[in-house]
């Protein structure tokens, strides 16, 4: 089974990894959510202009740590 790969995006303190375009979402309604340790695992929500409904469209985690492969599989079906 073929490992799923994400766009990585390296900040100063932060690795995000795409999950969906930000094309597909509402440029309003972008919402950062920690999840776990504040500001050390974050995820980027938005909701799809298609359904109108609420989707992860990234992963932020602190530089220096990976994000599990739990974390990302979770993110992708949120």
């Amino acid at each position: 089974m073929p490992l799923v790969t994400f766009k990585r995006h390296m900040t100063k303190n932060y690795v995000r990894y795409r999950i969906r375009s930000p094309k597909l979402f509402k440029k309003t309604s972008f919402k950062t959510l920690d999840i776990g340790r504040p500001k050390h695992h974050q995820l980027i929500r938005a909701r799809l202009k298609s359904t109108g409904k609420y989707a992860t469209q990234a992963v932020i985690v602190e530089k220096g740590t990976k994000p599990s492969k739990q974390i990302l599989k979770k993110a992708r079906i949120y």
